[in-house]
């Protein structure tokens, strides 16, 4: 559960355990974190540690078994999430912009163009996801998750599929959009973490 009782400018995973309906082992037992509210975290461990699992309790996308995940309690709710999935989570037959309307908070178009042209795919607004390749619907994803109306950003492995200049583009666009902002990135590359201005944490 989430409740508002955390004194400090943080979200606070309180010795939660988890385990899914179909496993006998537990992914986490008596597990703690904290996370700072305006500050960038990346979640560094190998695969099959549950550092995805972990995205999903804080989205509130599942439930700890016990424990709790406290927030701040200057703040008047729970905060609210934006999230690039390991998969991409577009809807093949709808074209880009129809896909980032449907997530975008209140930004008008003139921002979603200027976002798009900073990923390099606005020459793609209209075309159906369907159409893109697996690095332009990586992008048109994270354009989305930056475009929503949110007080955390959780980014799970997102820059999977980009190589090269590209992939470097879209970690500065991630890095101009979320200064001041609450991120939390799950990424195998301690090299990413670093360029994002991350504090580490280690699973």
């Amino acid at each position: 559960m989430m409740r508002q009782i955390e004194p400090e400018n943080c979200i606070c995973v309180d010795t939660i355990s988890y385990r899914y309906p179909d496993s006998d082992k537990d992914v986490f037992r008596d597990f703690s974190a904290s996370f700072p509210m305006n500050k960038h975290t990346a979640v560094l461990a190998r695969s099959g540690s549950g550092k995805t699992t972990l995205l999903h309790l804080l989205a509130g996308l599942i439930k700890p078994t016990c424990g709790e995940i406290r927030y701040p309690a200057c703040m008047e709710k729970a905060p609210s999430f934006s999230m690039v999935f390991q998969e991409n989570r577009l809807l093949e037959y709808r074209s880009v912009i129809k896909n980032i309307r449907l997530a975008a908070g209140n930004v008008s178009d003139g921002q979603i163009d200027e976002m798009l042209k900073k990923a390099e795919i606005f020459p793609y607004k209209h075309k159906k996801i369907s159409a893109l390749s697996g690095g332009e619907k990586r992008r048109c994803a994270i354009v989305r998750a930056l475009l929503a109306d949110y007080d955390v950003l959780l980014l799970d492995e997102p820059f999977t599929a980009l190589d090269g200049e590209t992939k470097n583009a879209m970690m500065r666009l991630v890095n101009d959009c979320t200064a001041g902002k609450t991120m939390i990135l799950v990424t195998h590359n301690e090299s990413e973490a670093e360029f994002l201005g991350c504090e580490i944490l280690r699973l």
